[in-house]
């Protein structure tokens, strides 16, 4: 989209209302400034605080306080979603190897913990639809919510852990020990 409908888009994104919703921008600098000059002119009549960066190093933080979250759906970023709980709106990187991001965002949309907008559709007018959708809907999104800590594994570095352990410590059938 030009930057004049994503101008347009972001103005329909600030009519929804003063809500909490991080965005993660994961297309580097040049995109996170691009979505900063976007959005920097409508900030200060909406009394909107946005934090555009393609990297954040609090992100359990941010997302615990967002009502939304709106991201790419690297393996990270959907256990973050879902151990943490937030209804979210995935757009699957389209050019990421065997298109594993869609993969990734499958269980937490099946869940009915997440909408996945493919990154081909994605336009203002789709996100501020589906942001409307999910943020004028507060049973909706908390179901979402819910949804989305069903799926999360909060104890999943502590199986994994145990998982090496128990195979380090396993003796190696291929190997004779009677000498």
């Amino acid at each position: 989209a030009d930057s004049r409908s994503d101008r347009v888009g972001h103005q329909r994104l600030v009519d929804v209302g003063q809500v909490a919703v991080l965005v993660q921008e994961t297309g580097g600098l040049r995109d996170a400034r691009r979505t900063q000059r976007m959005a920097a002119p409508e900030q200060p009549a909406a009394g909107i605080d946005a934090d555009v960066a393609s990297f954040f190093r609090d992100v359990p933080r941010r997302m615990s306080e967002a009502q939304l979250v709106i991201s790419r759906a690297g393996a990270s970023s959907i256990a973050d979603i879902s151990v943490i709980g937030r209804p979210a709106i995935l757009v699957p990187y389209a050019a990421a190897a065997a298109d594993h991001q869609t993969a990734n965002a499958r269980g937490l949309v099946t869940a009915g913990g997440a909408i996945r907008i493919p990154e081909s559709k994605l336009d203002a007018a789709s996100l501020s639809a589906q942001i409307s959708s999910v943020l004028g809907d507060a049973q909706g999104a908390n179901l979402m919510a819910q949804a989305a800590l069903g799926q999360g594994l909060p104890d999943a570095p502590q199986k994994l852990a145990d998982l090496v352990e128990e195979l380090a410590w396993k003796p190696d059938p291929r190997k004779d020990t009677t000498r």
